[in-house]
């Protein structure tokens, strides 16, 4: 009778134990989902999302893995060409030791070279420069033509850094897309606020309604009395 007892104590105790350890499984997450979530979330604030275009309405060239930009702004006016050394987030200028930029174009098969001499800005230390200038209004005219392939090399703190110049054009098409979409926003809440104003004067026509149809009422309700 004890030992039967006592098989029963133990076989409740184990179960007992079994479904503590069963709820706590369930209520964890494995410990390797865990950490692979804590590394994307590291990753992805390493590099947050940068803006479309630099300080100066240019187009953004990346450097390595998002390391610096270059905005490369053409000026209509004089023809020229000026490059802007920026951070990872393309918001802040970057002086550099450099004292040019090279920018390799080719177009109806042939290849051109042109180079961008520092022109230092105000606030950049000496033997510095963030800024970058062409001389002369041709290499913008290449940039401007259809089949233009453009990239362009600068060295930044020792290390060699290439890359690729989008079209003008391709620059431009991306402001007309957000200046649709804005439109379009525009347009939206142009119909819905025509909308409410609809709504309000059926509304109020419901009251004008209701308000006669009260009128009527109380005339016949009159006439009644009256005979």
């Amino acid at each position: 009778m004890k030992n039967s007892s006592m098989s029963i104590r133990l076989i409740a105790v184990l179960g007992l134990g079994f479904g503590m350890i069963a709820s706590l499984g369930c209520g964890e997450k494995p410990q390797s989902e865990t950490v692979a979530g804590a590394a994307d979330e590291e990753q992805h604030e390493a590099h947050p999302a940068h803006p479309s275009e630099g300080p100066h309405n240019g187009g953004l060239v990346e450097l390595g893995n998002e390391e610096y930009h270059i905005e490369i702004v053409h000026n209509e006016e004089t023809g020229s060409v000026t490059a802007y050394v920026l951070d990872s987030m393309a918001t802040k200028m970057v002086p550099i030791t450099a004292a040019e930029i090279t920018v390799n174009v080719s177009h109806d098969g042939a290849a051109e070279q042109f180079l961008l001499a520092a022109s230092p800005q105000e606030g950049d230390p000496e033997g510095k420069s963030s800024r970058f200038v062409s001389s002369g209004a041709e290499l913008g005219e290449d940039l401007d033509k259809e089949d233009v392939k453009a990239s362009l090399v600068v060295t930044i703190a020792d290390k060699q850094y290439r890359g690729t110049i989008a079209h003008a054009h391709e620059h431009d098409d991306e402001h007309e897309e957000h200046g649709d979409h804005d439109e379009h926003a525009g347009h939206a809440g142009h119909d819905k606020d025509g909308e409410d104003e609809d709504h309000e004067e059926e509304g109020e026509h419901e009251e004008e309604d209701h308000d006669e149809g009260g009128e009527d009422e109380d005339g016949e309700d009159e006439d009644a009395g009256q005979e």
